[in-house]
């Protein structure tokens, strides 16, 4: 048996384009896309697809743009790769913390 961990990063791992992949490819994906839409009062998904870098870099758009495409890769490889697979341990890097709590099930992603 594999054991596996997951890592999670911070801000400052962003990127115009982050998560797009995820979207078109998975249906859970999709859905952590349009949920966060609905309670963050923009789009994230069209700020992660599209841009601009400078939305992007400003820390009370990224933040929230960087946890939600990390529970959406998350939740896809789940969904595509590894449906079973029970990590051993979650860990981030600063904002990367809270996204490991969510994947550990210790914190909420409503």
């Amino acid at each position: 048996m594999v054991s596996v961990a997951y890592l999670f990063p911070g801000q400052g791992a962003q990127a115009v384009g982050m998560g797009k992949s995820f979207y078109d490819r998975s249906e859970a994906s999709r859905s952590i896309y349009k949920r966060a839409n609905g309670h963050l009062g923009f789009d994230v998904a069209a700020l992660c697809f599209e841009g601009p870098q400078e939305a992007l870099t400003e820390t009370g758009k990224c933040q929230p743009a960087l946890f939600v495409t990390s529970i959406a890769a998350f939740a896809a490889f789940h969904e595509l790769v590894a449906p079973s697979i029970k990590p051993v341990g979650a860990a981030g890097l600063s904002l990367g913390e809270f996204t490991a709590l969510a994947a550990a099930d210790a914190l909420k992603f409503t």
